[in-house]
């Protein structure tokens, strides 16, 4: 795996649930809304994660399911494609974390096959994220994670969806 480490201190558990994907870098949510990924822990300590969202054809509703292995240290893991996925995998890793856990920032690598390319993505917890919150959390992830470039980051629909603001980028 890369450089990138998960920050010191972190409570998997504390991850487990609903998140909102409020910002990205991945170009697949430009054609997509109300992106959202919810973690569950399975009885062998394997994490599914579920990604919901709307997008074409015909506007419908998508999920993809995916396995993670955790890997060391914690807050590290291997992601696994189910059903027709299943030969894709990938990595990733929690990257920046609010101490109260209102917000996550995680950095996954390029999945196999070239399916999605390396990217990040700024998650909520509360579907109305105060845009100062936002503010502070893109902060934190540009000065700690250092991701390639400030601005490379753009708004998902579900900022605005759940009645969330923009969440600046630059």
């Amino acid at each position: 795996m890369t450089r990138i480490a998960p920050p010191p201190g972190l409570v998997l558990d504390r991850l487990l649930g609903q998140w909102q994907i409020i910002a990205t870098t991945l170009p697949f949510w430009r054609t997509r809304s109300e992106p959202t990924v919810t973690y569950t822990q399975k009885p062998d300590g394997r994490w599914l994660d579920e990604v919901r969202f709307i997008g074409p054809p015909f506007k419908r509703r998508w999920h993809v399911v995916g396995e993670n292995t955790v890997v060391s240290p914690p807050g590290r893991f291997q992601w696994r494609g189910t059903g027709l996925l299943k030969i894709a995998t990938s990595e990733w890793c929690v990257v920046a974390i609010d101490p109260d856990y209102r917000w996550a920032a995680t950095w996954f690598s390029r999945v196999s096959y070239g399916i999605t390319p390396e990217g990040w993505d700024l998650y909520a917890r509360d579907p109305s994220f105060p845009e100062s919150e936002a503010r502070a959390a893109m902060k934190t992830l540009m000065d700690t994670a250092q991701p390639p470039r400030d601005g490379w980051f753009f708004t998902t629909s579900a900022a605005r969806a759940y009645g969330g603001r923009d969440v600046p980028t630059g």
